[in-house]
């Protein structure tokens, strides 16, 4: 089903909005007191060293989010709002590698 919107991961017909100008009894840190999935990234380094002589060299990689794992954002908690339920974001970032090589001496 391309460009169809994505699907809404809570109910609007559970929530109702609260009447203007008065105080709700949402809680002050999580709207709804809904949570967010935990965040977590493997991450891996690796590192070999060569002695060349009175040299030393030192070879690495380095490996962010290893298996690549997405984590999306807080879903929309606006209950007026036609995105309501739905996730917009990804908190965290894709799999990035970087090479590192240096020398000691």
């Amino acid at each position: 089903m391309l460009g169809s919107a994505p699907p809404s991961y809570i109910d609007r017909a559970a929530f109702v909005s609260p009447p203007p100008f008065t105080y709700g009894d949402t809680p002050r840190t999580l709207a709804y007191d809904l949570r967010n999935p935990n965040y977590f990234n493997q991450d891996l380094s690796v590192r070999r060293e060569f002695p060349i002589r009175r040299v030393k060299l030192v070879t690495g990689l380095d490996v962010f989010n290893v298996f690549n794992t997405v984590v999306f954002g807080g879903i929309n908690t606006n209950i007026t709002s036609t995105a309501f339920g739905r996730v917009s974001s990804q908190v965290n970032t894709p799999r990035v590698a970087q090479l590192k090589v240096r020398v000691e001496f």
